[in-house]
């Protein structure tokens, strides 16, 4: 090495640190700007009394490779993503950060004005996977893939998504992945499987996640390219798919954390991911899906709380890992998935009639479900508009007790339709291996219970939506 050459130098990141947090949330803030300084030229401005033009000002004099703002700057500030789009700094670009928990809803009456939505969880995510995305901001080469986000040796399990098989079966797929055995991986199977649920549907509007992202898709090629991977940093899955309609704003708004869609496929995504990065390629009309599923979990343990998301329009150039790719010996890191032990047809189609008949009960759940928000949300709007002209509200309703118990309703239903699936997978493994009655019979009272659970599930629903509708007509 030529011991007179210049060091390479970093690239700067312009933090603007909030000064809204309380002691402790500061202080944790001072210690992830300490690690994440070490990966890069750290610069802060104080947000008190910073404007967005003096902001400008900064960008145009330190010429940043990123700029994050506390989130509710972020949100106000609009204009820089303009101004920056028009100019020479277009490679600069403009994040928002959240140093303190925040909820759907602390963004629901917000009105998002800008093709780029960035949005990163510095609460409850490690430095370390805060990188993961920074280095994707910093750095063009490795913006998009999934391979920049693995460790070297990480191997990449792929498949191009036809009509072939169907969910259950790319479900089996996935838990043979190496790997996916470990205790960590273990932790997060529900989650995975929740993931792949709304991917799913996002292609072929399958469930009751529907969204019209789906009516996109390009019927003349293969539907989607789907690969995996998991490693010591986590799980990550990526989803390429073309789509012909929808605008750099609509995949925004899609994709923007809401209360009021919140079981459509993309905020199935935002809920039960750690961290979701969403590209559209305008120009080949694709659009780049990364879900990656973090050892800190947040998604996990606060499904509640806003998660990191990226959402971003990119040029065709950027696409480095190019989607429906074959798997040859020229592309030694990837992989087909691992095969699948074929069952009797006649067998599956039984078994796949039993879970048609629970998915049409639990459709119809998701349909009270949706009932009863609309009837609680009309009744708030009718006490605020009563309060409004005596007391007066200045200040705008939480959400409803009621709806978050909605919320946990539905989640409960789509655990228990997961489960469900594998006690017919199992039992179509072990009829096919010809397993002992008794095996047989036991796996079969399992979903019974399953079964009368729902049930019964179902009608503390009814009799929730008969009480409510009683107060409303008092």
């Amino acid at each position: 090495m030529n011991a007179s050459a210049a060091p390479k130098k970093r690239p700067t990141v312009l933090v603007v640190i909030d000064d809204r947090l309380p002691r402790d949330r500061a202080v944790a803030l001072g210690r992830m700007l300490d690690q994440l300084g070490k990966l890069c030229s750290l610069q802060t401005l104080r947000s008190r009394d910073l404007e967005e033009p003096q902001l400008l000002a900064q960008i145009e004099a330190q010429k940043p490779k990123v700029v994050l703002a506390p989130w509710y700057r972020y949100l106000a500030w609009t204009r820089i993503d303009t101004r920056l789009s028009s100019s020479n700094r277009r490679d600069t670009i403009f994040a928002g950060y959240f140093a303190d928990a925040i909820r759907p809803h602390d963004l629901e009456e917000l009105t998002l004005e800008r093709n780029r939505a960035i949005l990163l969880d510095w609460t409850h995510l490690q430095a370390s996977e805060v990188a993961l995305a920074l280095q994707g901001m910093v750095r063009e080469s490795t913006r998009t893939g999934i391979r920049p986000l693995l460790r070297p040796d990480t191997l990449v399990y792929t498949e191009n998504w036809g009509d072939r098989n169907g969910m259950g079966f790319r479900f089996d797929q996935i838990a043979r992945v190496p790997g996916m055995d470990q205790p960590e991986a273990q932790a997060r199977l529900l989650s995975t499987r929740l993931i792949l649920t709304s991917l799913w549907g996002l292609v072929y509007e399958d469930g009751s996640g529907k969204s019209d992202l789906s009516n996109a898709v390009n019927r003349n090629v293969a539907n989607a390219s789907f690969q995996f991977a998991v490693d010591a940093g986590g799980i990550f899955i990526r989803l390429c798919t073309p789509l012909k309609t929808w605008t750099p704003a609509d995949v925004a708004r899609a994709f923007w954390p809401s209360v009021k869609s919140s079981t459509q496929p993309a905020q199935l995504l935002l809920r039960h991911a750690d961290y979701v990065r969403v590209f559209l390629f305008p120009e080949s009309q694709q659009v780049e899906i990364l879900v990656a599923l973090l050892p800190s979990a947040p998604s996990q343990k606060h499904p509640n709380l806003v998660h990191s998301f990226w959402v971003d329009t990119l040029p065709s150039s950027q696409l480095t890992e190019k989607p429906y790719a074959e798997v040859d010996s020229k592309i030694p890191w990837l992989r087909p998935f691992p095969s699948v032990p074929v069952i009797d047809a006649g067998k599956v189609q039984a078994l796949e009639t039993r879970v048609q008949t629970l998915d049409d009960l639990l459709f119809k759940a998701g349909g009270r479900i949706h009932e009863l928000k609309k009837a609680i949300k009309e009744r708030d709007e009718q006490l605020t508009e009563m309060r409004s002209g005596g007391v007066g509200l200045k200040h705008r309703l939480d959400p409803p007790e009621a709806e978050e118990l909605l919320e946990a309703f539905g989640e409960r239903l789509e655990k228990a339709q997961l489960q469900m699936r594998d006690y017919f997978a199992e039992l179509a493994r072990l009829e096919a291996e010809g397993a002992r009655q008794a095996e047989i019979d036991s796996l079969d009272r399992k979903i019974e219970s399953l079964r009368q659970r729902q049930n019964e599930w179902l009608r503390q629903l009814a009799q929730t939506l008969q009480s409510h509708r009683k107060r409303s007509a008092g």
